[in-house]
């Protein structure tokens, strides 16, 4: 079987949560080969900063984190950032689809949230 998995499954392969476990044993067991795109690499840094600045901080939103990376940098994130770059360079990393059109069609038929890249791994992969 090959994966294309997203922030929701990759956030806790790095993040400790109630689903790291199951999620890490599949990630370790899974057959095949896994794909991934730089939209996912990019929304999966980005929700990994706001959990950690809000567990770490009680930052909770998108401008207090703006303020804190701004005045104290990423220092807080170098072990997670460390991880998800690990984790990425492993997969193929294929481009990201711009076809509104064919989008629309893959987030209908398989019932999944649009996000460029995502949709795209399904036709790429």
């Amino acid at each position: 079987m090959d994966i294309f998995p997203d922030t929701s499954f990759i956030i806790p392969l790095i993040i400790e949560t109630g689903t790291t476990q199951k999620a890490r044993d599949f990630y370790t067991s899974a057959p095949g080969s896994c794909a991934a795109c730089m939209s996912v690499y990019e929304e999966t840094f980005f929700v990994g900063l706001r959990l950690i600045a809000r567990d770490e901080f009680g930052i909770s939103g998108t401008a207090m984190l703006k303020d804190h990376i701004r005045d104290e940098g990423y220092g807080f994130a170098d072990e997670f950032i460390s991880h998800l770059n690990d984790l990425f360079s492993g997969p193929v990393i294929v481009p990201d689809s711009t076809n509104l059109k064919l989008i629309g069609e893959i987030a209908r038929t398989f019932q999944v949230l649009p996000g460029l890249g995502v949709l795209q791994g399904f036709l790429s992969f």
